[in-house]
């Protein structure tokens, strides 16, 4: 019995290790990319404080998101904890970045939910498509009422 946990804990290393590579080769890719002197200048001629709210306005935006994709999930009845949703979500939205295509983090969502849950594809895909629908109705609106809203705004005022 100790044999199998030993080399389930190695396993376990060995895989964290093996991400901590991958992740650090690709992260030293992307810096290589990177012009610094440019960054720091576009930081330095920055408004922190728009940075900052831009940031958090971007985190409610997530949780906003987790919670709307949470009563979703529950509909069809995934009783997912809100912070495993968190989670996964976050987990989703990096395979969104990651790789290409933008739906990746869905379909590693449908099928970490499928292995946990004894729910079927279908109904998680659908779920899934119908979240990115309501993300899309709230664009929807917030562009409408945006254009509503920008003839009223003054840009000299700022």
């Amino acid at each position: 019995m100790t044999v199998i946990m030993e080399r389930t804990l190695s396993n376990k290393w060995l895989r964290f290790f093996a991400k901590l590579l991958v992740t650090s080769v690709l992260f030293y890719f992307v810096i290589n990319k990177i012009d610094l002197a440019v960054l720091r200048s576009l930081f330095k001629n920055s408004i922190i404080s728009y940075l900052f709210l831009a940031t958090l306005i971007y985190l409610l935006s997530i949780f906003v998101g987790a919670s709307r994709s949470l009563t979703i999930l529950r509909a069809i009845n995934v009783n997912l904890t809100y912070g495993a949703n968190i989670k996964l979500y976050f987990i989703g939205l990096f395979y969104n970045i990651a790789l290409p295509g933008a739906i990746a983090g869905d379909a590693y969502r449908i099928y970490v939910l499928r292995k946990q849950f004894e729910i079927t594809t279908k109904k998680l895909f659908f779920a899934m498509l119908f979240d990115r629908l309501r993300g899309l109705w709230a664009i929807c609106g917030l562009t409408l009422g945006f254009i509503l809203w920008v003839p009223l705004f003054d840009v000299n005022r700022i």
